[in-house]
């Protein structure tokens, strides 16, 4: 992959669920067909409308593939929030699992956003799509502030900015104590996600995936 890494086992330890990394890359490719069927290309952003499950990583994946960059999001947020994210952050497309709501799905395409069911992603027939070449400058990640004193803000990490976090962290704390790594995090929340989540398993490690405390 761009970012010479290796991804690890995911787990979901309340479910049973587990996805060795050729189950991820199958999945990954299915995501990839359907984002490119509406028409996501390089530099375009996806939300994420779902979290802390295999297939979240595993789309987040298939948006970078594409040279996208992916906005993760809470599927607690109304509509309203919704919306407003949206305004901000003017998504091509938007991966809505089961929790988001039709309420949500109809806010997002009154404002034009491709919306794709996440269990269609999964039964998508996969098709061999030739990536674009994505730049260490190019957006991996946009991830919303609370807006707790004003309006939400999206804070923007490019590839070269995540791949100098997980750099300095194996230069710190090495990856053998992180051979397999549980998250109690949420997914849109940018420790949760950088360093609990994609820092070991992109290491090649475990990643036991719990849903997020509420």
């Amino acid at each position: 992959m761009f970012l010479d890494t290796r991804v690890g086992t995911l787990v979901e330890p309340l479910t049973g669920r587990s996805w060795a990394p050729g189950e991820t890359a199958a999945r990954c490719a299915r995501t990839m067909a359907v984002l490119a069927q509406v028409g996501v290309n390089r530099g375009d952003r996806v939300f994420l409308h779902h979290g802390n499950t295999l297939e979240f990583f595993a789309d987040l994946l298939a948006v970078w593939c594409l040279g996208g960059g992916a906005v993760p999001i809470d599927d607690r947020l109304t509509p309203f929030e919704v919306g407003t994210l949206a305004e901000a952050g003017r998504p091509r497309a938007a991966i809505l699992g089961h929790s988001a709501g039709a309420d949500a799905a109809a806010r997002l395409e009154s404002q034009g956003v491709e919306v794709i069911d996440a269990a269609r992603a999964g039964a998508a027939p996969s098709s061999t799509i030739a990536p674009p070449r994505v730049h260490l400058d190019d957006e991996a990640l946009v991830l919303f502030t609370s807006g707790t004193t004003g309006n939400p803000k999206g804070v923007v990490h490019t590839h070269r900015s995540l791949r100098a976090r997980w750099t300095s962290l194996r230069d710190a704390l090495g990856t053998e104590t992180f051979a397999r790594t549980l998250c109690l995090l949420p997914t849109h929340f940018g420790h949760g996600l950088i360093c609990n989540s994609l820092y070991p398993w992109l290491s090649g490690s475990t990643l036991h995936v719990l849903p997020p405390y509420r």
